[in-house]
């Protein structure tokens, strides 16, 4: 199978909007978009300066999407990746799509001058985990969350 991945054009602006709004209703069932997302989401995929939304294409169908990073590091003088989703959509599922965007997304990152790619799970996830581990991830740091503060989704 031909997988690649190939850039979210403003004319795309409308089946990108779904599909992200599919992706996190899955993640959170009760997710309901809020005005900040409605306005800024897309736009800042579309048009944001280090962010990379790209279609994923499998055998030449849109099969999902991938957002991911390049950005300089806050002290020193080095920048690094960050792969912020992956989406799959259901019916493409199990056929190491994820996987194949993840390495994409990795050489990609890596040839733009990228010295380390990081990527975030949902604390519990073990496919994500799977996926990641298996492309040569591991555990590097432990993000905590504080779940009482206000905006902090």
């Amino acid at each position: 199978m031909e997988v690649s991945i190939t850039a979210v054009r403003e004319d795309d602006r409308t089946a990108f909007r779904q599909m992200a709004l599919e992706h996190f209703v899955e993640i959170n069932p009760s997710f309901v978009p809020d005005a900040d997302w409605d306005d800024h989401f897309v736009e800042s995929c579309l048009t944001g300066e280090t962010i990379r939304a790209r279609w994923l294409v499998a055998d030449g169908h849109r099969v999902g999407f991938v957002i991911y990073l390049l950005e300089r590091h806050h002290f020193v003088p080095k920048e690094f990746g960050v792969i912020r989703e992956v989406f799959v959509l259901p019916p493409w599922r199990r056929k190491g799509l994820a996987s194949k965007a993840g390495q994409l997304m990795i050489d990609d990152l890596r040839r733009s001058g990228a010295t380390r790619v990081f990527v975030d799970i949902m604390a519990g996830d073990e496919r994500a985990r799977c996926l990641w581990t298996r492309l040569g991830f591991g555990s590097h740091t432990e993000r905590l969350v504080n779940l009482r503060a206000k905006g902090s989704e």
